[in-house]
């Protein structure tokens, strides 16, 4: 699984690959990726821009451990 920043860079790549109109199945497929995904992030990027790349928030049970003792760990 990518760490955070590989994410972005992964779907920064799929946005600058999607101006040159290259169809979806071929670019997911270029990028180790469904076609679904692929979608759901040129959409994202579509309605809010690059802050639309970021993963947000989710919903679930609430951290146990705070940040300061992730740190100290």
């Amino acid at each position: 699984m990518p760490t955070a920043p590989q994410e972005l860079v992964l779907r920064a790549r799929i946005i600058l690959a999607s101006a040159t109109r290259e169809p979806v199945r071929p670019m997911a497929a270029r990028f180790g990726t469904s076609p679904t995904t692929l979608c759901l992030w040129r959409k994202r990027y579509r309605d809010h821009g690059v802050d639309g790349l970021r993963t947000g928030h989710r919903t679930g049970r609430r951290r146990v451990i705070t940040d300061a003792d992730e740190r100290r760990v």
